[in-house]
Order: C-alpha cells, then structure tokens, then sequence
C-alpha cells in the first residue's frame, strides 16, 4: 500500500504565534516589499478549453430511467441516448442510427426489449444489434455503437476513456441499509468540472465562506483513492467529514455531528457536460442514533423533516461556493499558499485520469509537502 499523508490546521488570520526564540515577524509585517501587479496591454485570457478526463460518469439517476423511456443526456459536448427495456434493461448508445443516421433520442421508442428508430422503424435488441425491419427480405446486419454502463446506487453510469480503452475499475457500490430513505439531488453549474473536487481538500474556503470554525484536514493518497479527513466547529459543535475522491467525478463523503448523533453519506458524481457545463448529482441519507429505537412510523416523517431542514442548510452553503465555481479560472493559473497543501496534493493526483496534459497546479517547494509527510 502506498501513502501519502499532509496534515493542515488553518490558522487564525489575525494571529501567529512563533516558537519560542523565532523573532521573525509574521509575514504581513515583512520588510519584505510586496509583488506589484503585472501590467498587460494584450487582449486578456479567455478562460481555456482543458482536456476531457477519463473514468465512470454518473448521466441519470435509475429511477428516472423508467421502463419504456428514452432520454437524451449531454457528456462532454456531445448527445448520448438511455433507454431502458420492458424487461428493465438499461442501456446507453451513441445517439445515431446506424442505417441512415437518424438520432434515437428524437423519436426513438422501445418496443418490448428493442430500440425502434423514427427514421425507418428499424429495430436493435438489448446486445444492440438489427433484429427487425418491419420489411420483407434479410435483416442487414448492422448493430448500435453501445457505451459501457453500470447501474450502481440508484444512479447510471458510462464509462469514458480518451484513448478507448475498456474499463480498468468499475464504480463503487455503497450499503446504505441502515440509512433513512435517500434524497436525490440533480444540479447543473458553469465553470470547470474539478470545482467539485477541488473544493472537498480547500481546507481555507471552509473558513472563508462557510465560517466554520477551527478547521483542520488530513489528505492521504491510499491504494490510489485521495482519502480527505476534515473537522471543524459548527455553531459551537465539533463535526467531522471523511471524504474519499474514487476519481475525478466520483467521491463519497461521510458526515458526523457526535452531540446529536448525527450521521449523513453523501454519494457525490460530478459529470462534464460541455465546455464550462457540468453536472453535479448527489445521493444522500442519514441516520440518528436515538432514532433506531423507534418504529418506522415515527422516524419516517422524523427523517423527512430533517431532510428537508438539511437540504435548506446544504443549498444555502452550496450556493455560497456554486458563485464562486461559475466564475473561476481553470486549475493552471492557481498559486496555492503553504497551508493549502492537500490542494496541491490533489492536483497531482487527479491527473492520473486524464490521457492528454493538464495544465494543472505546479507548487512552489514550499508548497509541496515535506518529506516526512509523505512517507
């Protein structure tokens, strides 16, 4: 097992305190001189076209896949099509038919088990290929260009790869018995598809924008999956989150609130749409301890108000960062401080998932993180 591990603490903003002996001065009171700014008389940057990254995408949650349906989702700037048979099959195709082109997405219908195109009533069975004509004569053989898919968790998943190569790990299932009913949450956003990621190891934004007090993080890369530890003070009651990043889109975080007995997991899938447009979808449920001892009449609409309370409390802290994500420019013009090293640590790891470069962070040495730490 390989791991790394960076420790953070924020520090107060308004003091530091020295070692004893270490009469340096804290740097806002530096004799150093500051940076000025640099002066440009070029048209100023637009905001670049960064590569697709590679791994499973969540496109649709299960249960808006009904029997008999057909949608239409957008994956990185271009149309894909679900559908899911009689016989409760999902499956995900590229939009075009094979016989003459027609999208299936735009008046494709299932019959039984098939796809039946708009064009020319062509039908594919659920392994994608011509199955009928509607004619007389042979059934050409021609077949959908299907994509890999998994249904895991309520939520449909496709597999990309720049390269095309075959999936190398597959999604992962979490056990939710135990939890209250999930909730589902299905939000778009511009900006960059890494915010969401990004934002889960931004141990300083939790200070800044949330106001969450006291707050300290441990990043450690184990077998390959960015492991993110992070506590903090919420209205006067210590919480903690434990975070682990699968891939670039895929992360599940587990939320405790010890003086309620809270608990609250959260299966987080961000999905590139376009250009600037990306999906985020949540699967979230929770558990109180002192609840268990009560009938399912009683904590059924016990859970139901409190997710309700939590969704309240969650859109207004997303919709502190979501301003933000909107707006920001892409990874490679970032110069992180020293105490935002498990950003750092981030970004270097989320480029195993993509084919082509990524002009992601390049910290300065004081930014990377110690020798020790690493071991």
């Amino acid at each position: 097992m390989s791991e790394s591990t960076i420790h953070v603490m924020r520090e107060s903003p308004l003091r530091r305190v020295h070692p004893a002996g270490d009469e340096s001065p804290p740097a806002a009171l530096s004799s150093r001189p500051p940076m000025t700014a640099h002066m440009k008389s070029l048209p100023g940057d637009a905001r670049a076209v960064l590569p697709d990254p590679n791994g499973w995408f969540a496109v649709c949650f299960s249960h808006e896949l009904q029997r008999g349906a057909v949608l239409v989702k957008p994956l990185m700037g271009r149309d894909i099509v679900l559908y899911r048979t009689q016989s409760g099959l999902a499956r995900v195709v590229e939009p075009y038919c094979p016989h003459m082109g027609a999208h299936l997405g735009h008046g494709g219908r299932v019959e039984g088990d098939n796809l039946v195109c708009p064009f020319h009533h062509m039908q594919f069975g659920p392994e994608g290929g011509c199955v009928h004509t509607g004619r007389a004569g042979a059934v050409p053989r021609m077949a959908l260009t299907a994509r890999h898919m998994r249904e895991r968790n309520g939520v449909i998943f496709t597999w990309v790869h720049q390269e095309g190569l075959a999936p190398s790990w597959e999604p992962p299932t979490h056990d939710l018995t135990g939890w209250s009913r999930p909730a589902w949450v299905h939000q778009e956003h511009g900006g960059y598809f890494q915010n969401s990621g990004e934002n889960s190891v931004d141990l300083v934004h939790f200070d800044t924008i949330h106001n969450f007090r006291q707050p300290q993080m441990s990043a450690d890369v184990v077998d390959n999956l960015l492991v993110v530890r992070f506590s903090a003070r919420l209205l006067g009651r210590p919480f903690f989150l434990h975070l682990t990043n699968y891939d670039a889109g895929n992360l599940y975080g587990h939320f405790t609130l010890p003086s309620l007995g809270l608990e609250l997991c959260v299966l987080g899938y961000a999905t590139p749409d376009a250009h600037l447009r990306w999906s985020l979808r949540m699967v979230t449920a929770m558990r109180v301890e002192r609840f268990a001892r009560w009938p399912a009449a009683i904590q059924s609409p016990l859970y139901a108000l409190m997710r309700l309370v939590a969704g309240v409390w969650a859109d207004r802290t997303a919709g502190q960062d979501t301003s933000v994500w909107e707006h920001r420019g892409h990874p490679g013009s970032f110069r992180l401080m020293a105490e935002e090293r498990p950003a750092a640590l981030y970004q270097r790891w989320v480029q195993q998932f993509y084919s082509y470069d990524f002009p992601g962070v390049k910290p300065s040495a004081t930014d990377r993180p110690a020798q020790e730490d690493a071991r």
